[in-house]
Order: structure tokens, then C-alpha cells, then sequence
């Protein structure tokens, strides 16, 4: 009996544009999770403007009335409150994601680079893994997915400061005579 014992091939180091596709594949999928969320993120602000609007509508429809519906109404407030809390939050937590994704997508940027200065043969060979090697590209191509989730931040909080400031139905959408009417439809309960 005699055993013997069988080597394994070494494998081959991967070829150059192996190696690029691998690098250049990571970036795909991290600009593919860029996109998802910031579609996501656009998709539900949307649906939370809209709904916000529907909910403001209601609010000035009870001022429109003349009704003094403190209930109901405070009800909405606290609603549109929700929404536009809600809104926020999903920005933040897509921005957080859309940085996330930057460092990595950054840090294989460095791997590669590294890898090319340890490489002389792949200099010139490959263009770059992100901007196709156009100056400023990649940096101009980054402006939306950081720009639109704190665009939405600050319409949020201008709505909330909006709202919060306003303490008495606008003028000529209460049809009531009864100034103390227009003031208790937007839950101040003082008045004039």
C-alpha cells in the first residue's frame, strides 16, 4: 500500500482585465445600491408630500368652513407632523446608505490604484473605475446623490417652520365672521 500524495495546481495569477472587471465590478454593484436608494428615498418623499398636501388641504378646508374643529384638526396637525417626520428620517438614513456606499466605492478606488502603481504594465492600460478618467466626472456625477436627500431634509423642516409658524387661518379661507373662530381652527385657543 502505498499512498501518494497529489499536488494542486497553483493557480495562475488573473489576467489584467480580469483584475480591472473584478475592481470595476465592486463599483457596479456599489453605484447599483447608490441608485436603489436614492429611487427609494425619491419614491417615498413623494408619497409623503402628497400625502401632506391632502392632510393641509383637509386642515384649511375646516378653516374654509368656519368651523372650529380643535379635535379633528389638532389631529391633522399631529399627522402632518408624523409625515413630515417621517421624512426626514428616510432622507437621513438614504444619505447615511449613499455614503456608505462612496467610502467603499473610494477605498477600491485606492485598492486598484495601488495595485496599478505596484504595476507598471497596467499604467495607461485601464481607464479609471469611476468618471471614465474625466476630470471633475466623477465628482460632478456625485452632486445629485448627496444634494436631493438634504434638499428634502430642508423642504421638510421649511414645511415644519411653515406650519408651526402659522397660528391663524389664512386670510379669506375662513368664511365665518368670528375672528375667535379663525384663530381655534389652527389650535390656538386665545383670542384676539
Amino acid at each position: 500500500m502505498s499512498s501518494s500524495i497529489q499536488l494542486q495546481p497553483v493557480p495562475d495569477e488573473p489576467k489584467p482585465h480580469e483584475t480591472y472587471e473584478a475592481f470595476r465590478s465592486y463599483v457596479r454593484h456599489e453605484d447599483s445600491l447608490v441608485n436603489s436608494r436614492l429611487s427609494w428615498n425619491l419614491t417615498v418623499q413623494g408619497f409623503l408630500f402628497a400625502g401632506y398636501g391632502v392632510l393641509a388641504q383637509k386642515a384649511f378646508e375646516f378653516c374654509a368652513d368656519g368651523k372650529t374643529p380643535i379635535g379633528p384638526f389638532n389631529s391633522l396637525r399631529s399627522t402632518m407632523l408624523v409625515l413630515g417626520l417621517l421624512g426626514v428620517m428616510i432622507s437621513l438614513t438614504s444619505f447615511v446608505g449613499i455614503c456608505a456606499a462612496n467610502m467603499a466605492t473610494r477605498k477600491v478606488r485606492k485598492q486598484w490604484q495601488a495595485k496599478i502603481d505596484a504595476s507598471p504594465k497596467l499604467k495607461g492600460l485601464f481607464p479609471a473605475l469611476t468618471g471614465g478618467g474625466a476630470r471633475g466626472a466623477e465628482a460632478a456625477g456625485q452632486i445629485p446623490q448627496f444634494f436631493l436627500p438634504v434638499l428634502f431634509i430642508l423642504a421638510w423642516l421649511g414645511i415644519f417652520w411653515a406650519s408651526h409658524s402659522l397660528t391663524e387661518c389664512p386670510v379669506g379661507a375662513k368664511s365665518g365672521s368670528a375672528s375667535s373662530t379663525q384663530t381655534q381652527c389652527l389650535g390656538s385657543t386665545h383670542k384676539p
